[in-house]
């Protein structure tokens, strides 16, 4: 198998992000909206997202993200994003993304998306609320 670049995201939350604890623990739930500019050959545009992760007595956040893509050339993709993240105590204030993204669309052009599973590593800003996200497309080598 090897990785292609697919695209890079650069996005930021909306107002804030929620985080609920209701059980005297560290786990709970949360819940953020967002947009962000994608770029890449493959897949340029804009990103309207959502994110409803839980998080794990750890500090994990488990990712749940789904969002909608518009590209330069007005063609829309629907994309999922499922994954971990670790607290960035060793690496600083950062926390460290890795994610497994679906990505479908109508357009022709897109469609080979349709059949391919991606993966993705960024970093998560927490006193912004930014995040960079690096997105590849797993390409089987075995023919």
């Amino acid at each position: 198998m090897r990785l292609e670049h697919l695209c890079d995201m650069e996005l930021a939350y909306q107002g804030v992000f929620t985080l609920v604890q209701p059980y005297g623990s560290q786990e709970g739930t949360g819940f953020g909206i967002g947009t962000g500019l994608v770029s890449g050959e493959q897949v340029s545009g804009t990103v309207r997202w959502v994110h409803h992760p839980l998080r794990r007595g750890d500090g994990t956040l488990l990712v749940d993200a789904h969002a909608v893509i518009t590209t330069d050339e007005g063609c829309e993709i629907v994309c999922s994003w499922r994954g971990r993240t670790r607290p960035g105590a060793k690496e600083g204030p950062q926390g460290v993304y890795v994610l497994t993204a679906l990505f479908e669309a109508e357009e022709e052009r897109y469609q080979w998306l349709n059949r391919t599973v991606c993966i993705a590593e960024g970093r998560h800003h927490p006193e912004t609320l930014r995040l960079e996200l690096r997105f590849y497309a797993c390409l089987p080598d075995m023919t």
